[in-house]
């Protein structure tokens, strides 16, 4: 087969005015069935359903982060004013043997 027959082959193949019946999709030999409008509805409501289940996903992964994020702020901020009361207590008495 020489290049010229293969090239024909592939024009003849995309060429619309070759098709059967002249659709864009039957254009494409050997390349499967035109999907039917609800076909395309039913994988478009599936890409979207997908999509709502992946956001609904991330937004319980970023909410139980968030929550955790919080305790631990919390638990810091508890060690901050620990730290601050003992550090005051310190100078207090730093002042008092001061003073005496």
């Amino acid at each position: 087969m020489n290049e010229l027959t293969v090239s024909n082959e592939i024009y003849d193949e995309f060429n619309p005015q070759h098709s059967l019946d002249g659709t864009f999709a039957s254009t494409f030999k050997n390349r499967g069935m035109a999907m039917t409008t609800d076909e395309l509805r039913k994988a478009r409501e599936t890409r979207a359903a997908d999509a709502l289940r992946m956001k609904d996903e991330q937004l319980r992964i970023l909410s139980e982060q968030n929550a955790n994020l919080l305790k631990t702020l919390d638990k810091v901020f508890s060690f901050f004013i620990r730290i601050k009361r003992i550090l005051t207590t310190f100078s207090w008495k730093k002042k008092r043997m001061r003073s005496n």
